[in-house]
């Protein structure tokens, strides 16, 4: 199984096909995070019909615009939505970006909101799936979805040796899932 990478929006034309379509509204939408007020927020990105790729998270009560963004690739069959609920994210879940308010992950998420399916984010212990909405923050509370990386332990226990695998967000860098078996393993002793 791929890797999925976070790459700049500037690189997303030559990478349509490793895109994830991840909603429907007039357009598909796909995976975005943007850096704002001093954190990475996932929401969703659309290619505009005026060929601009337009990003769009949620934020504090308000739906946020950005041209300059990242989005989420993968390949085929890398990723899978689960279907969840408040305080249940499920195992392997793809981070998103970091809360430093709560120091929390964020993790991506998609609901149905008036007939269209809207991308956005979620925390472990939050009971909203939090969406982009016609200029607005809305809250999910009842049945929503999170996107989880399909990770097969059995393989990386085979063809990977153990590193050390600080856990740090920094922007653009791989998404790894092994991050969290390794963590679990060096507290476990499982060296």
């Amino acid at each position: 199984m791929g890797k999925l990478r976070w790459i700049p929006s500037s690189a997303a034309s030559s990478r349509l096909s490793e895109l994830i379509p991840a909603g429907r509204e007039d357009l598909t939408s796909y995976i975005a995070r943007a850096f704002h007020e001093g954190e990475w927020i996932s929401g969703k990105f659309l290619i505009c019909f005026d060929g601009v790729y337009r990003a769009y998270i949620p934020y504090y009560g308000k739906e946020y615009t950005y041209t300059d963004f990242q989005t989420l690739i993968a390949p085929p069959g890398a990723t899978t939505w689960v279907e969840t609920g408040p305080k249940n994210i499920p195992k392997h879940a793809v981070i998103g970006g970091f809360d430093p308010a709560v120091m929390e992950p964020t993790y991506i998420c998609r609901a149905w909101h008036e007939g269209q399916l809207v991308v956005g984010k979620v925390l472990r212990n939050s009971e909203n799936c939090f969406i982009p909405f016609h200029g607005k923050e809305l809250l999910i509370d009842k049945r929503f979805e999170v996107l989880v990386y399909n990770f097969n332990e059995a393989t990386y226990f085979t063809n990977y040796k153990f590193q050390s695998m600080p856990r740090v967000y920094l922007p653009a860098r791989e998404f790894d899932p092994r991050e969290e078996v390794f963590q679990k393993s060096v507290h476990h002793g499982m060296r």
